[in-house]
């Protein structure tokens, strides 16, 4: 996401803004944007960061992203130094955007501006204010 923060001089994606690659192609257009509240700041959560707060055995972005991109040869390790974007991550301290929480039937619409392969999680990070303190649940479909 560093290429896209700096196309968009930090600011969160709005419709028909691109999501672009660390080798500066054009990835994802967005389409369709209920929530219009994104993070593109912060890392995957990961093991080591949960254990750190003494939160042992607390699943992690990067873990469930590292096992559903395991057939495609990443590892955890990978996962790792990723640049994700933290779909409606309610992140405090952070946007330059007025904070909304997302609210069952929210949705974002991107459109595939190359072939991708693209893991999801539904951030387990439920400390300090993230999220909104809740994680729920999410739904993904592709067309």
């Amino acid at each position: 996401m560093a290429y896209t923060r700096f196309h968009l001089s930090g600011a969160t994606p709005a419709i028909g803004e691109t999501l672009v690659s660390n080798l500066d192609n054009p990835l994802l257009k967005i389409v369709k944007d209920t929530v219009k509240t994104h993070d593109m700041t912060f890392m995957s959560c990961n093991p080591s960061l949960y254990e750190q707060q003494g939160l042992h055995g607390h699943r992690s972005c990067a873990e469930n992203i590292a096992e559903v991109m395991e057939p495609y040869g990443l590892s955890l390790g990978d996962i790792r130094g990723t640049d994700p974007f933290n779909v409606f991550q309610n992140t405090p301290y952070y946007t330059l955007k007025p904070l909304g929480c997302s609210r069952a039937g929210d949705f974002i619409e991107m459109k595939a501006l190359a072939d991708l392969v693209v893991a999801v999680s539904c951030c387990p990070y439920d400390v300090g204010g993230f999220n909104g303190g809740k994680v729920t649940d999410i739904a993904i479909i592709t067309e």
